[in-house]
């Protein structure tokens, strides 16, 4: 298919994700917006993704396939895609995600109607097997809001997935230090503190999030990582904010993104842990204590029995004498 300057590249890594690859290429070439160009960026797979990419781009002649010369990650394989890229916008679809046939077509609208250098939709959460959860409205009290801000920053996802970014700004924040699961948190912080970025709330679901058991949230390897690196991007934020003097315009916010990420990371350390850390870098940027929220309490760490709600699936916590064992409900475990 031939077309004509692409308005939005749309760039995918890709790595080991065969079983899911074909229903997301299908999705972007099947969008209702045909002026596009999709840029995959194969990070050396060890099973036939390669083989489906190169499937696929015989087919369609907006599919370009990039093949690093090792696995380098996630957040260099976007980059690489995103130096190819030929369009004004950019937007980003996982390999086991898939994108709504208008989205395209709908978000570029908003970005041309509006002059907006982001547009931001909805999207939903669904099981491995695609069957929906929830639609994750993260734009509905936005509606009407033009830029973002210290007051609605936190309130956003930060994956690049449910967005289409203007292609200086996608590539200025990415950051090819972090591989882990608080990279997009990073790059979309990057993104919009340095400046005023015009940005469009659409108020509609019009990307489909895979909740994957093996994806890096739900490894076993994860766990001792985790806090790790939620602290060095703590870090790292702090570090930017002053380089660019917007602490005191984020530090709220900031504040916002620890309080509400810090309950579920003591399940892998001891507030007490994380408190030195958390003192040390009041210390090292100058800067006030941290509030940092309570524990469970210490009757709950002898016998407890909770429901949580993780990544759209219910479980029910059982803790004695402070060992904690999760189960998957029934309804959820099909």
């Amino acid at each position: 298919m031939q077309t004509k300057q692409p308005k939005i590249s749309i760039v995918m890594p890709v790595y080991n994700v065969a079983q899911f690859l074909p229903q997301a290429l299908d999705s972007v070439i099947n969008q209702t917006l045909k002026e596009i160009e999709i840029i995959c960026v194969d990070d050396c797979s060890t099973d036939n993704s390669s083989e489906i990419l190169e499937q696929y781009a015989r087919k369609d002649n907006r599919i370009k396939v990039i093949t690093q010369p090792e696995n380098m990650g996630e957040v260099v394989a976007k980059y690489t895609a995103a130096l190819n890229a030929n369009a004004e916008y950019i937007g980003t679809v996982d390999p086991d995600d898939w994108a709504m046939p208008d989205m395209y077509e709908t978000l570029y609208k908003y970005a041309v109607d509006n002059n907006a250098r982001t547009v931001i939709c909805n999207f939903n959460n669904v099981k491995e097997n695609g069957e929906f959860v929830n639609e994750v409205k993260i734009c509905e009290n936005l509606i009407g809001e033009n830029s973002i801000n210290n007051d609605n920053i936190y309130k956003i996802n930060p994956a690049t997935t449910n967005k289409i970014i203007k292609k200086e700004l996608y590539l200025n924040a990415l950051n090819f230090t972090q591989r882990d699961i608080w990279k997009d948190l990073y790059q979309f912080w990057r993104c919009y503190i340095v400046q005023d970025v015009k940005t469009v709330f659409v108020n509609k679901a019009l990307y489909n999030y895979r909740l994957r058991e093996n994806s890096i949230t739900h490894s076993k390897q994860s766990d001792e990582k985790i806090y790790k690196d939620f602290y060095q991007t703590v870090d790292k934020l702090l570090e930017y904010l002053f380089a660019n003097n917007r602490y005191n315009q984020y530090s709220k916010c900031l504040q916002s993104i620890i309080s509400a990420n810090l309950p579920w990371i003591y399940y892998f350390r001891p507030r007490e842990y994380i408190e030195k850390d958390f003192n040390r870098l009041s210390i090292k940027y100058n800067i006030g204590k941290f509030y940092l929220p309570p524990e469970a309490k210490f009757t709950d760490k002898i016998f407890s029995v909770k429901n949580r709600k993780l990544d759209g699936k219910k479980y029910k916590i059982i803790t004695l004498l402070g060992l904690q064992i999760k189960f998957l409900k029934k309804s959820d475990s099909q």
